[in-house]
C-alpha cells in the first residue's frame, strides 16, 4: 500500500485493542499523550462518540482514531466478504443448512450444483432446484433485533454455478438414450468418473474429453439460467476441476470474461491438496501464483470484483473428521475463524471469500450419516463424501453459536452485495 505506514500522534491517553476495532475488544495496553504510532490503514469499527474510524497499527493492534492526529490522510479500507455455502442442490439436509444460514445472516452466498439425479431433462417441472427457488423466495434475512429484510433470499443472495465433472452425472443424460456428445463416453457411464480419472495431463489433453467438459459447462450453465431466471453470480468448480491444467483454466476464465461472471475460489489451494493430488497422479496441479500469472496474461475484464484471497480450511473437516466431541470442535473452528478475521482486518485486502460446508441436523455420529446416506449417494450421486457430514454439521453448529462477521454486531466487516 502506498505511503504506509502513516505517522500518528496521540492527543489523549488512549487504549490499545487486540482482535477487532471495538471498545469491547481485549485491552492490551495504552499510549500516552504525545507518543507516536505507526499506522497501516484505517477500517470501520464500533461507533464511539460518533466516530467509527479505527486505525490498524503496524503490530496488528487497533486504536480509535478520535484522539490521534495524523499529518496526512490515512488510507481507509472497507472490508467486505463473501461467505459461500458449497455443494447446494443435491441433499435437503445440506440445502436446509444453507437456507437457515442465509435467513440468520450467517452467509450471503451459495454455490449450486444443478445435476440432481432425480431431474428428468425432458420435464423441467421435475427439477429439484425448483423447490429451492420457492424456499428462497419465501424467506427473508433476519437482523439481530428480529426484523426482516425487505428483499427475499432469492434476490439478496449471491447464487453461483458450482460446475461439476466429478460428482453425479451430465445434466441432460437419461439412461438408455445416446450421449449428447461422443466425448461423454470418455468421462462417464451415466455418472461421472471420480476426480482421479481427470488427473492426467494426457487425458485432459484429449480433444474429445475437452469437448465433453466444455459442452457440459454450457449445459449446466443453461440449466442454471432456466431454473433461477438469471445469470450466475459466480462460477466455481467441484474439487477445483477447472484449475487442473492451464488450458482448462484459461478456457474457464475466457468463458467467464465473455459472460461477465466472476470466477471464484481459484486463489485457494491447500498444501495438503497438492500433496494428495500430485504424488499419486500425473498432473502438476498449479499453484495460486501460477494461476495468477495465467490470469494476468489472459487479461481480466475491468469491473469484475473477485475476492483477493479465499479461505476454505476454517470449517473444512480433516480426513477423517469424526466429530467425537462437537463442543470442542466448535471452539476450534471459532478460534480459527477469529484468526482469519484478524488477519483480514490487518491486511490491505478489500475483498475476501470464505467457503464453508453446512448441514442442518441433530448432533450425529459419523456412522449415523454413513448408514443413512452412503449407499444412496454411491448409487445416485457419487462425489459427495459422507465421511465429512459430521464436519458439515459442526460448521453449522459453530455458526449457530457465534457468527463473528454479523455486520450489525461487528460493523468492521460487511457482506458484498449481489
Amino acid at each position: 500500500m502506498s505511503n504506509a505506514p502513516f505517522k500518528g500522534v496521540i492527543s489523549k491517553l488512549e487504549n490499545i485493542r487486540k482482535g477487532r476495532p471495538s471498545i469491547h475488544a481485549e485491552q492490551i495496553g495504552y499510549k500516552n499523550i504525545g507518543e507516536e504510532i505507526q499506522i497501516l490503514h484505517s477500517v470501520t469499527g464500533e461507533v464511539y462518540n460518533g466516530n467509527d474510524k479505527w486505525y490498524v497499527l503496524t503490530d496488528g493492534t487497533f486504536m480509535w482514531s478520535g484522539v490521534i492526529y495524523t499529518p496526512v490522510e490515512v488510507t481507509h479500507i472497507e472490508k467486505k466478504i463473501l461467505v459461500t455455502a458449497d455443494d447446494i442442490g443435491i441433499l435437503d439436509i445440506i440445502d436446509q443448512g444453507a437456507i437457515s444460514a442465509l435467513e440468520n445472516g450467517w452467509i450471503n452466498s451459495i454455490a449450486v450444483l444443478v445435476n440432481h439425479p432425480g431431474d428428468d431433462p425432458d420435464d423441467p417441472s421435475s427439477y429439484y432446484l425448483n423447490g429451492l427457488v420457492d424456499k428462497l423466495s419465501a424467506k427473508r434475512r433476519k437482523s439481530v433485533n428480529g426484523t426482516e429484510s425487505k428483499q427475499n433470499l432469492l434476490d439478496s443472495t449471491h447464487i453461483g454455478l458450482h460446475f461439476t465433472m466429478n460428482s453425479g452425472g451430465p445434466v441432460n443424460y437419461k439412461f438408455g438414450k445416446p450421449y449428447a456428445k461422443d466425448g461423454y463416453k470418455h468421462i462417464t457411464k451415466g455418472r461421472f468418473f471420480k476426480s482421479a480419472f481427470l488427473m492426467s495431463e494426457d487425458r485432459l489433453a484429449d480433444p474429445k474429453v475437452k469437448e465433453a467438459i466444455y459442452y457440459e459447462l454450457d449445459e449446466q450453465y443453461n440449466k442454471f439460467k432456466n431454473v433461477f431466471g438469471r445469470e450466475p453470480d459466480h462460477l466455481t468448480s467441484h474439487f477445483d476441476v477447472l484449475t487442473f491444467t492451464q488450458e482448462l483454466f484459461e478456457y474457464a476464465l475466457d468463458w467467464t470474461n465473455k459472460k461477465e461472471i466472476p470466477m471464484r475460489t481459484h486463489r485457494f489451494l491447500p498444501r495438503i491438496k497438492r500433496v494428495l493430488y500430485d504424488i499419486p497422479f500425473t498432473i502438476d496441479l498449479p499453484s495460486i501464483k501460477r494461476l495468477d500469472k495465467w490470469e494476468h496474461a489472459l487479461g481480466r475484464r475491468e469491473g469484475i470484483k473477485d475476492p483477493q484471497n479465499t479461505m476454505v480450511d476454517h470449517y473444512g473437516p480433516d480426513i477423517p473428521f469424526i466429530a467425537a466431541n462437537y463442543p470442542n470442535q466448535i471452539i476450534k473452528k471459532q478460534n480459527k475463524l477469529k484468526e482469519w478475521m484478524e488477519n483480514f482486518l490487518v491486511s490491505d485486502d478489500n475483498y475476501r471469500e470464505l467457503v464453508i460446508h453446512l448441514l442442518k441436523e441433530k448432533p450425529r455420529k459419523q456412522r449415523w450419516f454413513k448408514k443413512k446416506y452412503k449407499k444412496m449417494l454411491k448409487t445416485d450421486y457419487p462425489g459427495i463424501n459422507v465421511s465429512h457430514f459430521d464436519g458439515r454439521l459442526a460448521e453449522y453448529l459453530s455458526l449457530q453459536e457465534c457468527s463473528p462477521w454479523n455486520t450489525e454486531k461487528h460493523p468492521e466487516i460487511r457482506f458484498m452485495e449481489p
